[in-house]
């Protein structure tokens, strides 16, 4: 496997475990000041982002019958997209319940524990790669889409 399928493949993972890393090395809760607007924005990107996936998801279902598709099909790329899109709707999904938990476990003195915070943290930078990992792929399929079969015109 090159680098950059391992890159595209890790990524998302590998870099929500730098951030939790980071945040736990660096220490402290999520402050109260903007533990609850944080959360709440959290969970608001979550649920739109999931939503977002999941229409991505309808649209790239029929793809496999299209050239393009056959061709990711031949190539063997057409279950790691459908494992991916299935990831990133994971992903915003389980930000969404660390933040509901959050809420859960929100205290009006101190805020979010340092290790909630840690896992908020990396499930909210997992969400973001593994989103941005299927932003990129949909953009080259449905570039690929876009250009005609017969590309002498």
């Amino acid at each position: 496997m090159s680098f950059r399928a391992q890159l595209e493949c890790y990524g998302p993972l590998g870099g929500a475990t730098v951030l939790g890393v980071a945040w736990w090395v660096m220490g402290g809760p999520l402050p109260v000041f903007v533990a609850k607007e944080l959360l709440g924005a959290l969970l608001m990107a979550a649920a739109i982002a999931a939503g977002f996936m999941t229409t991505a998801l309808s649209i790239l279902l029929p793809v496999g019958s299209t050239s393009v598709g056959r061709q990711l099909r031949r190539r063997g790329k057409l279950p790691a997209l459908f494992g991916y899109a299935r990831s990133a709707i994971y992903a915003c999904l389980v930000l969404a319940l660390f933040s509901v938990v959050g809420f859960l476990f929100f205290d009006h003195e101190t805020g979010v524990r340092h290790e909630l915070a840690v896992v908020i943290i990396a499930a909210a930078g997992y969400a973001a790669l593994s989103l941005a990992r299927m932003v990129e792929i949909l953009l080259k399929v449905f570039s690929s889409m876009a250009e005609p079969e017969d590309r002498d015109g």
